[in-house]
């Protein structure tokens, strides 16, 4: 069982801290609870390394197609680009537009998704793992000051997904209907 507090620690970390829609938190905690998504965490890298390549300007300036964002979220790009390569032997793609977002890093097979660091809008998983391509979106947070290592969160949709969402979709279209039909 995860908590609604692990869950917005996985989307808004960093600086900026917690920036959004507690439904959205609860609403991915509870479809984790429930088995329709799947999480599991993922060894990226060591802080050491997260920070060497964050405080190496070289290295940051001759990656420009992973620029965006401060070094320290470029140096997650970096290491999301290095995840991808080893676990699953595939290229990535930094920055560039799918499905109306503008993902961090996606591979080139479009089968993952990495979103690094704060995350302004953790609802669009959704849309990610409703492509038929993607197998898995993984969230890498930025690290805390105690942290020795850096994880991945990698979500899986589970088949039961999609249908529990089309009906709170319905749901929601109708209760909104309701409202407007007793004015």
């Amino acid at each position: 069982m995860v908590s609604q507090e692990f869950i917005r620690d996985i989307f808004y970390s960093g600086q900026f801290g917690f920036s959004s829609d507690v439904e959205i938190t609860n609403k991915i905690v509870f479809l984790i609870n429930q088995n329709y998504l799947i999480l599991r965490q993922v060894f990226i890298a060591s802080k050491s390394e997260y920070l060497e390549i964050s405080s190496n300007q070289t290295l940051l300036e001759s990656r420009s197609e992973a620029s965006g964002g401060g070094n320290t979220h470029v140096a997650l790009k970096l290491l999301a680009e290095k995840y991808l390569q080893n676990e699953y032997g595939t290229h990535s793609l930094f920055e560039q537009p799918f499905l109306g977002f503008i993902p961090d890093v996606r591979s080139t097979d479009s089968h993952i998704i990495c979103e690094c660091g704060h995350t302004d809008n953790a609802e669009k998983i959704f849309t990610y793992l409703r492509h038929p391509d993607i197998r898995y979106v993984i969230q890498i947070p930025y690290p805390n000051d105690e942290d020795a290592k850096i994880f991945g969160y990698e979500f899986q949709a589970q088949s039961s997904l999609f249908g529990f969402l089309d009906m709170e979709s319905t749901e929601k279209n109708q209760q909104i209907k309701d409202i407007l039909n007793r004015r």
